[in-house]
This record gives C-alpha cells, structure tokens and sequence, in this order.
C-alpha cells in the first residue's frame, strides 16, 4: 500500500535514514563451512534487522 500511495501521490512525506557499518574481522569467516562462524553472522544481522524495525516504529509514529 506505501508504494501504492507514493505511485498515486497520497505521500507527503519520505524519510530515508542511511548508516554505515564497519565490517570488522569478526565477520569475516566461512558461512558455509563455519556452523560458529555462521551463527555469529546471523546474530550480528539479525540484530541489525532488530534496530531496523525498532527505527521505523519510531518513524511511523513520529511521522504519522
């Protein structure tokens, strides 16, 4: 539906928020092959997922 209303013109507003992340030595490993390695990775990003979600309820209710 936000695509729908941003293709129709009903949005007034579009917030877009950008951050870089260094990508230190401890992510760098073999995902495949790697059962620790790998569930290292997937905490990390399922952390960053977890912020994600955390900002954008911040933004929709701040931005309505």
């Amino acid at each position: 539906r936000p695509f729908m209303d941003m293709l129709c013109g009903r949005l007034t507003r579009i917030v877009v928020r950008i951050e870089t992340l260094p990508i230190d030595e401890t992510l760098h490993g073999d995902y495949f092959n790697d059962k620790q390695f790998k569930r290292r990775f997937q905490l990390w990003l399922n952390t960053l997922w977890q912020e994600k979600d955390r900002l954008l309820d911040k933004l929709k209710r701040q931005y309505g």
